[in-house]
């Protein structure tokens, strides 16, 4: 199954402050999107109020800018197109 989410990726600053151990707004971070072929699981992550994912695939974690229910959505979409084509 293939699916392309949008996923927060460090910026240069953001990059900087991770190094140093320096906490940050995932609000400063870059939207791009990736296509999953393989997700094993899905949290739902909370920063300043704003609601986030946390997706977990081979042993990776990616933060993405849409909810935990929007992205079950998502997968049980595309899960159901697989069934009936």
């Amino acid at each position: 199954m293939k699916i392309k989410l949008p996923i927060l990726f460090n910026t240069d600053s953001t990059s900087e402050q991770e190094k140093l151990d320096i906490d940050f707004d995932l609000r400063l971070c870059e939207i791009r999107p990736i296509v999953f072929y393989q997700i094993n699981a899905i949290t739902s992550y909370i920063e300043n109020d704003i609601e986030y994912s946390q997706i977990y695939s081979n042993g990776m974690s990616f933060y993405s800018s849409l909810k935990m229910k929007e992205i079950e959505q998502i997968i049980e979409s595309n899960s159901m197109k697989i069934q009936y084509n």
